[in-house]
Order: structure tokens, then C-alpha cells, then sequence
């Protein structure tokens, strides 16, 4: 039925919470703002590190604060992407498996560009077709330029999206696509399925 299964990364395919929290709690304790907790951390990703840094900080910061943030967030995490970040349990296996099936497999994510193919690259190697983060003429997700983006380079593509957010849910449905989330990354089941998805346990 579908010959292209599109992924989301964090937190569908790696677990990259711990890094997260570690780089952003960096940046906060930078500035002397409050550090935040992982649960508060998992509740803002999702829209990419320039949403995470916003709800992260007071509201009160200056812009010239909030993009000194992004700059010493990207800086840094770019030197700790992977200290603790770990793909899921059971992941590689699916992986090979769908290929071995004659799937192609890609990677969208609202990670900034450098971050998905660094992660892509040292976790999956040759077992992804296409990867696309943010870039300057990529929107993130919710809008569908990372779909479209990945149709232009797989032909008569029949596509399955697999997320773990609102935000995967709202990508699935702006592309007219199938969509199946998984229950084990930054949103509750219940919150998945109020979008009308079906949710993937372990």
C-alpha cells in the first residue's frame, strides 16, 4: 500500500530529550533564567529550536537575548548533539526490514537542517533515502514543504507519515496524507488520537 514511509526524529526515531534539556538548560543558566525541568522541555519541542528557546525563556527577554539564545543554542548543541542521545529500542530493525520490503525511508524534522543530517548520518547511514530539516527555503512543519520537498525526489511516491506530535498530526493532515503516530515520544495517546490517528506502542 505504501512505498515511502516518512519519519519524524525527535523522539519518534532517537530519543534526543536528554541532549535537549542538557543544551537548553545551558543557554537558560547562560543568562541566569530558571533552568526547566525535562518534563516542561518535552512539553515545548516540537516546532523546531527557535520555538523551544521561546518557551523556554521568560516572556519578557529582549529579541536581542532570545537571538543571542539561538546562536549559543546552536553553537553548543552542535558540540553535544549526541552525548546521550540513543536511537529506540527496536528501530534499526524496522528500519532494515521496511527496506528489505523495497520502502524508501526519509527523515522530516523541524530540527534545524545540520542537526537531522549529523544525527541521520551517524545513527542510520545508508538505510535513509532522503532527510530534510529546517532551512531557509524549507518552512517547518506543520506546513507541508518537507512532504512536498520529499515527493520531488521519489517518484509516484505512496506515502506513510509517522510522527509523535500535534504537530506530526497537523503535517499528516495539511499533505493529504496517512499518518500513524507512536506512542512513546513528547505526546500522550490521548492527544494523538483526538487528532484521529491510530497510536503505535512499543
Amino acid at each position: 500500500m505504501y512505498n515511502t514511509i516518512i519519519f519524524d526524529l525527535d523522539l519518534t526515531l532517537l530519543d534526543t530529550l536528554d541532549d535537549l534539556v542538557h543544551v537548553m538548560n545551558y543557554v537558560l543558566e547562560y543568562y541566569g533564567f530558571p533552568k526547566r525541568t525535562k518534563e516542561e522541555i518535552n512539553s515545548f519541542i516540537g516546532n523546531g529550536i527557535k520555538m523551544l528557546i521561546k518557551r523556554s525563556m521568560p516572556r519578557d527577554v529582549s529579541i536581542d537575548v532570545y537571538n543571542l539564545g539561538i546562536e549559543l543554542f546552536r553553537n553548543y548543541y552542535r558540540e553535544h548533539i549526541m552525548d546521550y542521545t540513543k536511537v529506540y529500542d527496536g528501530i534499526i530493525d524496522l528500519l532494515k526490514e521496511l527496506k528489505s520490503n523495497g520502502c524508501k525511508l526519509c527523515v522530516a524534522s523541524n530540527k534545524d537542517y545540520y542537526a537531522v543530517k549529523m544525527l541521520c548520518d551517524h545513527f542510520f547511514g545508508d538505510l535513509l533515502d532522503v532527510v530534510i530539516g529546517t532551512r531557509s527555503d524549507i518552512n517547518s512543519k506543520p506546513s507541508t514543504d518537507m512532504i512536498e520537498y520529499i515527493k520531488n525526489q521519489i517518484n509516484d511516491a505512496k506515502i506513510l507519515y509517522i510522527g509523535d506530535s500535534e504537530v506530526d498530526c497537523e503535517t499528516a493532515i495539511n499533505a493529504r496524507v496517512d499518518g500513524l503516530m507512536v506512542g512513546w515520544g513528547s505526546r500522550s495517546k490521548e492527544v494523538l488520537r483526538s487528532f484521529g490517528f491510530d497510536v503505535v506502542e512499543k
